[in-house]
């Protein structure tokens, strides 16, 4: 089987779903969106990542999205985050999007660790709004 080809199809798959699941106004229009997103991409193998890679990828090439890889900010050490600068990158956006494979029906080492450093202990303060 050809993976590369198989995932090529499947970023096309999802192109294609997400674009049906916005109303057509929304998905063709030029207009500037007030709402600002931030990304947080995490990928344990990004050698071998593709589907991810085009994600974030197509996420980046989007005006008014930040894109924050877990891997590249802080490497593979899951105790170099900064739970208060993370916290405080979150605050200035009004949309947080997370984008990662599943393992096992769980989410990566990294992005587990940013979740317990960014708010595990602050309580859903940080979340209201988004």
């Amino acid at each position: 089987m050809n993976w590369a080809h198989f995932f090529s199809v499947v970023k096309r798959v999802f192109a294609v779903t997400f674009l049906f699941l916005l109303p057509l106004r929304e998905a063709i229009s030029n207009d500037q969106s007030a709402v600002n997103t931030l990304v947080i991409v995490s990928h344990p193998y990004t050698e071998r990542s593709v589907l991810t890679k085009g994600l974030q990828e197509a996420a980046e090439r989007v005006e008014g999205v930040t894109v924050r890889n877990l891997e590249t900010v802080y490497g593979f050490d899951t105790r170099n985050i900064n739970g208060e600068e993370e916290r405080r990158i979150m605050r200035e956006y009004s949309r947080v999007v997370f984008i990662f494979p599943t393992h096992w029906f769980n989410i990566t080492p990294m992005m587990k660790a940013w979740l317990n450093d960014t708010w595990g202990s602050v309580g859903p303060g940080v979340w209201q709004g988004k």
